[in-house]
């Protein structure tokens, strides 16, 4: 619901919200999974050291409940955004790598794709065009192959195209 409010009604609707479900989630795996959606709604409002600190929060709480491979590499993709938002690109990076390797444990093949293009957003942000599209066009193979609908993907790669003014 805070992400929905975020996208509806503003940061302070979608804070508020998490605010409200702290108040009942203090430990375990839900109490992680609202410290990471607080990271991801505090980092579409680009306060990126709360939400680095929220994210981090997620991870140990995380760990106390006794893990969860996909809630962490869900978390671990986030802290990825995270990192681009204040230029780490090696941590981005190094966040993307593990959380893929939780997915592809867990063979979530279309959070694979998203891993993908995650990171060919990062590249083209970096960039490095090259990279960046083939990062682009493995992100739309898996999400085929999983049978998912690309999303945003069109977007990522029209960005990184539009960034180095390659318009037609």
């Amino acid at each position: 619901l805070a992400y929905v409010l975020l996208l509806t009604s503003g940061a302070k609707d979608a804070l508020r919200e998490l605010d409200r479900a702290e108040a009942v989630l203090q430990q375990g795996i839900s109490a992680a999974r609202l410290q990471m959606q607080r990271g991801l709604v505090l980092s579409e409002i680009r306060r990126f050291g709360e939400a680095g600190a929220s994210l981090d929060r997620a991870l140990k709480t995380l760990e106390r409940a006794g893990g969860d491979d996909l809630l962490e590499a869900d978390i671990r993709n986030n802290r990825a955004i995270v990192n681009v938002g204040v230029r780490d690109w090696n941590g981005a990076h190094e966040e993307l790598r593990r959380a893929e390797a939780l997915y592809a444990r867990g063979d979530h093949l279309g959070r694979t794709a998203m891993v993908y293009h995650n990171r060919g957003v990062i590249e083209a942000m970096h960039g490095d065009l090259p990279v960046a599209l083939s990062a682009f066009d493995e992100a739309a193979e898996r999400y085929r192959t999983a049978g998912l609908p690309p999303g945003l993907l069109s977007v990522g790669r029209a960005g990184a195209l539009l960034g180095v003014r390659l318009v037609a």
